[in-house]
């Protein structure tokens, strides 16, 4: 994907199919024990998701959609305990691949004058698909020995290309992964409520300082797209969703529409079942025509049109298992995990596709798995 080889991405995507039929028989036993009787444990939430997986199958089999979704989630559940499982070794791995990632990027935006449409595979929207696990490093408790002072180095331009590519939902991604960068590792919000007043008004402050820093580029933004810049054409470097700001000329988000039409069902089957449509209808208000779309851009319209309710579920299992770790664990990795599935809200990449896919599935996971000896990196 850095290197923008897009005939790869099908074939990579087509194995989960071949290597998903591989991992059904050979199931951690921590994906099928079960022992507490608590029903929100990660045990019961791992067994409920694969339960999920296993009728999402069904449901595409039934409906003959040849879809790759529910392959791709069982890999991407399995990739998720082994990543957690062997971390500080994946780490390396992923460490690599961004040094390569933002060398590439720099050397075609500053030195090959690329715009950010063409810095990365498909879109300039899913540029940061394959740094989301290098990203994660930051929120493990020993992150400070972890990563060194090359890594936030690098961490910071990538935030700072996020940014360049004046994608909304990328800004909002950023924003957050800061927010989560200035929030508590260790501790949850249900012990945050019980901190020291002192450590409360840190925690505070850091948010009031950082609010004050967005603030002052947005006035510069609004400056600069004025009714004069918008005349030289300048406002084409606006996103869709905020032109209407300057012009008065709603323009339709077509994300939005196809979610909103989506989710208007003709009967309770498709509630159930999905719709398994091919193509996403939308309304073009400023051409006055209908366009048909291949991909939704949203996860959750992704997993319920191909596996129904049972991927709509999966979805919700998530967020409830990222809720717990924001409450009970670690505030900064919750924000995180949370801003994922905002993310992929707004594309189909994340949760039911996608490089980085696996994840968000690690919130169903124990911060370690089998006590796993730490190695120095």
């Amino acid at each position: 994907m850095i290197l923008s080889l897009g005939r790869l991405y099908t074939p990579w995507m087509l194995l989960s199919i071949p290597l998903s039929l591989i991992g059904i028989f050979n199931l951690p036993d921590e994906f099928i024990y079960y022992k507490r009787k608590n029903f929100f444990s990660n045990q019961s939430l791992r067994l409920i998701t694969l339960f999920l997986i296993f009728c999402s199958f069904i449901t595409s089999a039934i409906y003959l959609d040849m879809t790759v979704i529910p392959s791709f989630i069982l890999i991407s559940f399995l990739s998720a305990y082994y990543y957690k499982k062997n971390f500080y070794t994946y780490n390396k791995f992923f460490k690599l691949l961004a040094y390569l990632g933002s060398f590439v990027i720099f050397i075609k935006y500053f030195v090959l004058g690329f715009d950010t449409d063409s810095l990365f595979l498909f879109s300039k929207n899913i540029l940061f698909l394959s740094f989301v696990p290098y990203i994660y490093s930051f929120y493990y408790q020993d992150s400070k020995k972890l990563n060194s002072l090359i890594d936030y180095f690098v961490l910071i331009g990538l935030i700072m290309m996020f940014v360049l590519t004046l994608s909304v939902s990328n800004l909002v991604f950023t924003i957050f992964i800061v927010i989560s960068l200035l929030s508590p590792n260790n501790i949850g919000i249900n012990s945050l409520v019980f901190s020291k007043n002192n450590f409360k008004l840190k925690i505070v402050s850091r948010y009031l300082a950082f609010l004050g820093i967005i603030l002052l580029p947005f006035k510069y933004i609004i400056k600069i797209f004025s009714e004069s810049m918008i005349e030289l054409e300048y406002i084409g470097f606006v996103p869709k969703l905020l032109r209407p700001i300057w012009t008065g000329q709603y323009e339709g988000t077509p994300r939005l529409d196809i979610l909103i039409d989506y989710f208007d069902f003709e009967n309770f089957r498709q509630f159930i079942f999905g719709k398994h449509i091919e193509s996403f209808e939308y309304f073009d208000l400023l051409k006055d025509t209908s366009n048909l779309l291949s991909n939704p851009h949203n996860s959750i319209v992704i997993l319920h049109n191909t596996c129904g309710i049972f991927g709509l579920m999966v979805f919700i299992i998530l967020i409830i298992s990222s809720l717990k770790v924001l409450f009970k664990y670690s505030i900064s990795q919750g924000i995180f995990l949370l801003a994922i599935l905002l993310r992929s809200s707004s594309d189909s990449i994340l949760v039911a596709t996608g490089v980085s896919a696996f994840i968000i599935y690690t919130s169903l996971f124990d911060k370690q798995i089998n006590n796993i000896k730490r190695i120095n990196v």
